[in-house]
């Protein structure tokens, strides 16, 4: 599992996107093709950066032969998906549909 900081904001997006493609690339090396999770509970402070950091994971992982699957992702962050309309691209349908006011 890869887990992200408390804190993606601007500021901090590059750094926490290095250090996850860096633990991507590195599970991707030892078992090609699988599918990843990455924990978003710990992350409390964000912006619309960590969706930027959210797409970097999921293309890198496909261009790899792998997929990545966001787990424990806040409501506020299904809303804030489903705004820039990345939610079904990001998120499982059924929570982005019950988040959708």
């Amino acid at each position: 599992m890869i887990a992200l900081p408390q804190t993606v904001r601007l500021h901090e997006a590059q750094r926490a996107l290095d250090a996850a493609l860096g633990q991507l690339d590195e599970r991707l090396r030892a078992a090609p093709a699988q599918a990843l999770d990455v924990d978003l509970s710990g992350v409390h402070d964000y912006d619309s950066s960590l969706l930027a950091l959210m797409l970097g994971l999921a293309r890198r992982a496909a261009a790899d032969g792998g997929s990545v699957r966001f787990t424990g992702a806040p409501d506020n962050l299904y809303r804030l998906a489903a705004l820039y309309g990345v939610d079904e691209l990001l998120l499982t349908p059924r929570r982005a549909e019950a988040a959708t006011p």
